[in-house]
């Protein structure tokens, strides 16, 4: 059979379908009944032209009596078949557009074939939303080992950190006490991620505006014996959310630029400014200062920072851009949508 004609047949109504066949399946005794009421009635008009309504109707009842099976039978196919489907069909529907609780009643079914596909959907959908519970509790518990993992970590880093401020209080010189600041400092950054790694859902990213408004906070005061401890770092950041891995090149691209600065110069020139804004489906962060004025891009910066900034801005997949009217830093990173 052609496929046009499959697909028209398809759309065909079952009800419409199953009468069709009726009548076909009828037809013999269609034509037998209509044959019959002929016959009748041309020997009723043989013998009295001007027949009666009751004679009429005798000689009318075998092709009434086929109609009458026909009309018999698309009832009986509608309540018994058609209709019970179309209810399987909007539970089925409901289900489909997520309410999980939408279910059968098979009781309610005109037959046992019917019951048992309602029996079967209602086990398949209880199946489903167990192994949904199932699943929802086990992402909670990897969630909160996750959060306790990250928790830890900071933990262990900021006892890390304060072992390296302890340390650095009996450096013989400042140069040793700057060094090990800037270790200090680095260590922090990557407590600072771990904190917000957990506090924050982790799935969904994390806040890069509280991570760098920490961050500045601690850079604020953590370079002694480094051009000073006490400079102003501000931070002005929109709302952006970022992958935890970019949350961390980003932490330690900020602690470069600005140990990098209090490097280089004393004073109020030390003081540093980190701003993050939304473009489109990508974050752009700055980091502007006064240290950075005259300077070569990265040529200013000790040749240790320098391969330091190099390997993070490749690990951002971006380059790290030097603009010398702002003075300023500015490198662009993924986002994630709001």
């Amino acid at each position: 059979m052609p496929t046009a004609i499959v697909s028209r047949l398809a759309q065909v109504p079952l009800a419409a379908k199953v009468v069709a066949a009726l009548s076909i399946a009828l037809l013999p005794l269609g034509i037998v009944a209509l044959l019959s009421a002929w016959n009748n009635y041309a020997a009723l008009v043989a013998v009295n032209p001007h027949i009666g309504a009751m004679h009429a109707l005798g000689v009318a009842l075998p092709a009434l009596m086929w109609l009458a099976a026909l009309a018999i039978a698309a009832f009986a196919l509608d309540r018994l078949v058609v209709q019970p489907l179309r209810d399987m069909r909007i539970v089925v529907e409901r289900y489909a557009s997520g309410n999980l609780d939408a279910r059968m009643i098979d009781g309610e079914m005109s037959s046992p074939e019917l019951a048992e596909v309602a029996i079967a959907f209602n086990r398949m959908a209880d199946r489903a939303a167990n192994d949904a519970s199932a699943m929802e509790s086990a992402l909670a518990t990897q969630k909160a080992l996750t959060r306790e993992v990250h928790h830890r970590v900071k933990n262990n880093l900021q006892i890390v950190s304060s072992l390296l401020s302890l340390q650095a209080r009996d450096a013989a010189n400042s140069e040793v006490a700057a060094a090990y600041a800037l270790i200090r400092q680095r260590v922090n950054a990557l407590a600072l991620v771990h904190r917000w790694m957990y506090q924050d859902d982790g799935a969904h990213g994390v806040e890069l505006r509280p991570l760098l408004a920490d961050l500045s906070a601690n850079l604020e005061h953590g370079f002694e014996g480094r051009g000073g401890g006490g400079r102003h770092v501000g931070c002005k950041a929109e709302p952006v959310s970022v992958g935890q891995d970019t949350a961390l090149p980003i932490a330690f691209l900020v602690t470069e630029l600005v140990a990098g600065a209090r490097a280089t110069t004393t004073g109020e020139a030390a003081d540093a400014r980190i701003a993050a804004h939304r473009i489109g489906g990508r974050a752009v962060l700055t980091v502007t200062s006064a240290a950075f004025e005259g300077a070569d891009g990265l040529d200013g910066f000790e040749d240790s920072t320098r391969r330091i900034l190099t390997g993070l801005a490749r690990q951002l997949r971006s380059p790290l851009c030097y603009d010398a009217e702002a003075h300023a830093f500015r490198i662009e990173f993924p986002a994630l949508v709001a």
